[in-house]
């Protein structure tokens, strides 16, 4: 009888015990996804100044800064990965196989309006090209972008040049280069007779030192092309992306509104964020 009673106890307690663990696992389970939801993940190649870059090891720049107030409103810590642009892109188009949700800083065209949800704009920029000091002559008369043809035309892998081919460039863009500095240098060099980039980006970088240049290199803003509109992006195939999208959208509206996104900008530029 004692015998009996005792196996009783002994199964009961295993299963409590059981039970015990499995609540534990379950509520470790819960924090750790809530843990997850509460953290921004960001990436983008902190190349772009004076919208993202390195300052030493720490990012700066206007979109960036922009990005924290969003965060906070939003209550969320920020994880804000650096690495080079197609990359970003490929890890966010990935989640949530990679741990990054969202990229910053980039316009729009019909491929990344397929793949992710874009946010409100955030700010806009110029098109610019640069040339070789020697150049000069042949960029005396620049009335369009269709101008570049038949021209060693360098960009950016991963950029977007959509805008250019919409407004009728048809010469082969070389995007070998992984960043904005590398491009710069093909022009000095004289292995690339034109650069198609962003105006503010070349402005930006050469004044706060985070691009550099000869004096043989020089900048313009691409004439007769509208001001390009920067935004936010989320991955489609986050759990949480329609959601995130109009909480992002709300807090990027607010700051608008309450003119804190535009002193942020003005930090790093005269303009601020450029939109209207």
């Amino acid at each position: 009888m004692v015998s009996g009673l005792m196996a009783v106890f002994q199964r009961y307690r295993r299963c409590c015990v059981s039970v015990c663990l499995a609540a534990l696992l379950i509520l470790g389970c819960s924090r750790a996804s809530a843990a997850e939801l509460s953290t921004l993940h960001a990436c983008e190649d902190a190349a772009w100044p004076p919208y993202t870059y390195l300052k030493g090891e720490q990012v700066q720049g206007a979109s960036y800064r922009l990005l924290q107030a969003v965060s906070q409103r939003l209550g969320q810590s920020l994880q804000f990965h650096v690495m080079p642009w197609k990359r970003c892109l490929a890890q966010v188009f990935a989640y949530p196989k990679t741990d990054v949700e969202m990229f910053i800083n980039g316009s729009a065209n019909d491929e990344r309006m397929r793949q992710f949800l874009r946010t409100v704009p955030v700010f806009a920029v110029r098109p610019g090209y640069a040339f070789h000091r020697d150049n000069s002559q042949r960029f005396e008369h620049i009335y369009s972008i269709k101008d570049f043809n038949d021209l060693h035309v360098c960009g950016v892998m991963g950029y977007n040049y959509e805008y250019a081919r919409q407004q009728g460039l048809t010469s082969t863009i070389n995007t070998r280069s992984t960043n904005v500095q590398q491009v710069i240098n093909r022009v000095i060099e004289k292995k690339c007779d034109v650069m198609l980039t962003t105006f503010e980006v070349i402005q930006g970088g050469l004044e706060i030192g985070s691009l550099s240049a000869s004096h043989d290199f020089i900048y313009r803003v691409a004439p007769a092309l509208d001001a390009t509109l920067v935004y936010y992006w989320i991955s489609r195939t986050s759990p949480r992306a329609e959601t995130l999208l109009q909480e992002i959208n709300t807090a990027i509206v607010q700051l608008q509104k309450e003119g804190e996104a535009d002193k942020i900008f003005k930090r790093y530029l005269p303009e601020g964020d450029g939109l209207e």
